[in-house]
């Protein structure tokens, strides 16, 4: 698939990345794409007992949709702002946890979220516009997720804030194409549960990974391509009130990972 895309745009050569002349430049762009998840949660209902509440489901192809705004001062310094929204109608709850009062299946609908905001450095390694460079992101992410509410309160909106810092390497490959492979963290330093909670917040982390591709089909259109790993790992303490006793829960210990991909389209101003 990706090559009967690329194979539409010019031969390389013809066209130079704006990025890679050096000059300043400013795009924006619109994408759709796809958010797959999983998240786990497990605790304690009683504050003497070992973990015996667990719950994991996961979100499949939750559709989402994108903006983008990217501006470089020069060929080394730029800064980037993103964000997407995500709906998934009807995600079905195990049985053994909620039924319907007829019996059948729980469903909920879920929203996902994400705002990044970025200043981007790039470290060329020789003069030419097609070198390879070092580039490192430093900035904030918003991450999260909202649920219908439900009693008793399974699944719980969470939102994750916090500072981001991301190293990776930029390739161009001819004069219209580009690979771009990063890796990074996620420290969030403000986590929001609502309506109920699993706790105080003890520790919050997470890694991420992504894998870019663009390629400029024009010399005002760019198309790009991305996928992008997400691992969050969260720790509380003391009492929770979600937990399906009715006692809450205790000393909570939660695990999402995301996975993202999309196909996005930029005009270069």
């Amino acid at each position: 698939m990706v090559g009967s895309i690329f194979a539409a745009g010019p031969a390389a050569g013809q066209i130079a990345l704006p990025v890679q002349t050096g000059q300043t430049w400013t795009d924006v762009g619109v994408g759709i794409g796809a958010t797959n998840a999983s998240l786990r949660f497990e605790g304690r209902q009683y504050q003497a007992l070992p973990p015996d509440m667990r719950f994991e489901t996961a979100l499949d192809l939750v559709p989402a949709a994108s903006l983008h705004l990217r501006h470089w001062i020069d060929r080394s310094f730029g800064l980037r702002v993103s964000g997407s929204l995500g709906l998934l109608p009807s995600l079905v709850i195990p049985t053994e946890l909620a039924t319907r009062t007829d019996g059948s299946e729980a469903t909920l609908q879920v929203t996902t979220r994400e705002l990044q905001t970025a200043l981007l450095y790039r470290l060329h390694f020789g003069p030419s516009p097609t070198a390879i460079a070092l580039q490192l992101e430093l900035g904030f992410d918003l991450l999260g997720y909202t649920v219908q509410e439900t009693d008793p309160p399974i699944l719980v909106s969470t939102t994750y804030v916090g500072p981001t810092a991301n190293l990776g390497l930029h390739v161009p490959i001819g004069a219209a194409f580009a690979v771009g492979l990063s890796g990074g963290v996620l420290l969030p330093i403000y986590v929001l549960e609502d309506p109920v909670d699993s706790g105080r917040v003890d520790s919050s982390r997470a890694f991420t990974g992504e894998l870019s591709l663009e390629y400029q089909l024009t010399r005002s259109l760019l198309l790009g391509l991305g996928a992008r790993w997400v691992g969050l790992s969260t720790s509380y303490t003391d009492h929770g009130s979600r937990g399906v006793s009715g006692h809450g829960v205790y000393d909570g210990q939660a695990d999402d990972t995301f996975l993202q991909a999309g196909l996005n389209v930029r005009y270069i101003l």
